[in-house]
Order: structure tokens, then C-alpha cells, then sequence
């Protein structure tokens, strides 16, 4: 027993003595095997994250549809006209197109998609016996100041208290639940 400890201690000693380096080479290949794994997987790309507003308005639902539709072409127009004014010059590259009509059903859906402020959808729907229509806006966080400044230009109503954020049934206050889809309600 004493014999073989003193070959294991002389063993060890051999093997720190001419190979030390070959001991670190299975180490760092074992430290470095995950970064290398995750070089050849794809990222997974993250979504942006979105807000979402439901607005009641006493206007009927093809008006609604109207006004919003020449707000967003106003956005359009807009920044054409800024991206050729920042552009002067004989090579001025051709402006990027800004708020793309991706999908429109007539009074029912309007949906754009830009390169700086992301995506946004407007959804109507017939105010459930309201004597008005409710607009559900979904969009990136980045177009919210947009979004926003519509809002303000808007005659926005919340006729039976604040509409949920899920369905637009109106919440009276003191509900903790939101009695049309059972969505908490702050959530």
C-alpha cells in the first residue's frame, strides 16, 4: 500500500513535470464546447413587444373605418416626403416604403408594417348595441407616440366605464375580472 501511494505521487509528479499543458487542452475544450455550441445555432429572434388599446367611439363603424385609413396614408405621404428631403443630390437612393398596406378588409381590419415603427393593426367592430364602434389597436412599443397622437385627434368615448383590454366589454368600476372574457383586469 505504501508502495503504490509513492508511485501515485511520483506518477502525478512525471505527469506535471513534461505534459502539464496537455491537461489543459481536454479542460478548455470542455470550458469552451457550450460558446462553440451556440455559434452554430441559430438565434431565435425575439419579438418586439406590443401594446394594445380598445377605444369606443360614437361614430358608426364605416366612418371610423374611413377616418383611420386616411390617417395612416397621411403617415405615408409623411414620410415619403421626409425621406426625400433628407436625401438631396443626384445619387439619392430610392426611400424605403413606410407604412405598407399588408392586409385591409373594408370596415373590419386594417394592417401596416414598418420598418421603424414595426406593426400595427386596427380592428373594428360594431359597438355589441352601443349607438358607436370600437377600434382594438395592436402595436409595437416602438410606434406608440404615434399611435398616441392619433388617439388625441380622435372623439374617444367610454360611455359604461373603461373598456377591456382583451375584448372591449366595458368594466365598471370595482371589477376585478372583465365579465365578457375573464381577463383580470390591471393585468
Amino acid at each position: 500500500m505504501v508502495g503504490s501511494t509513492g508511485m501515485w505521487i511520483d506518477f502525478t509528479l512525471q505527469i506535471q513535470d513534461t505534459s502539464g499543458l496537455l491537461l489543459l487542452v481536454p479542460l478548455l475544450i470542455c470550458c469552451m464546447l457550450p460558446l462553440l455550441m451556440r455559434q452554430f445555432q441559430g438565434r431565435q429572434p425575439v419579438a418586439p413587444p406590443t401594446d394594445t388599446d380598445v377605444w369606443f367611439m360614437p361614430l358608426s363603424i364605416n366612418d371610423i373605418f374611413q377616418r383611420i385609413k386616411d390617417e395612416t396614408d397621411s403617415w405615408r405621404e409623411e414620410a415619403m416626403t421626409r425621406e426625400g428631403a433628407e436625401r438631396p443630390g443626384l445619387l439619392r437612393k430610392k426611400p424605403r416604403e413606410r407604412y405598407v398596406l399588408e392586409q385591409t378588409v373594408p370596415a373590419r381590419l386594417i394592417k401596416l408594417s414598418d420598418p421603424v415603427d414595426g406593426t400595427v393593426v386596427f380592428e373594428f367592430t360594431d359597438g355589441r348595441g352601443r349607438k358607436g364602434s370600437l377600434v382594438r389597436v395592436t402595436h409595437e412599443s416602438r410606434a406608440k407616440p404615434r399611435i398616441q397622437a392619433l388617439r388625441a385627434s380622435l372623439p374617444i368615448q367610454h360611455p359604461y366605464g373603461e373598456p377591456c383590454t382583451r375584448c372591449g366589454g366595458p368594466l365598471l368600476p370595482g371589477f376585478k375580472f372583465c365579465p365578457y372574457c375573464s381577463k383580470r383586469v390591471g393585468e
